[in-house]
């Protein structure tokens, strides 16, 4: 009984280990697509979606787009929010 009880488990919903480390692979983040200089103001062009969670997530993008880099962001760095003025 008390093995069945295991496998049934506490009846809520969560990711398995493996399946949160598969996540960061998995989901999309913001990008440089070319070289961004510090002071530039970004644009559409200046950024991509890439599937590697490392960046800003993709809901992100509308509020980087016109702001300025902070520091210089090197072809195809994740974007992250200490990157980009307000």
């Amino acid at each position: 009984i008390r093995n069945l009880e295991k496998a049934l488990g506490d009846g809520v919903k969560r990711p398995s280990e493996s399946e949160m480390a598969e996540r960061v692979g998995a989901r999309r983040s913001i990008y440089a697509r070319t070289d961004i200089h510090r002071g530039e103001v970004i644009t559409t062009d200046m950024v991509k979606l890439v599937r590697h969670a490392y960046g800003l997530e993709p809901r992100d993008l509308g509020g980087i787009i016109g702001k300025t880099a902070l520091r210089d962001l090197v072809k195809d760095m994740p974007v992250q929010r200490e990157d980009i003025c307000g």
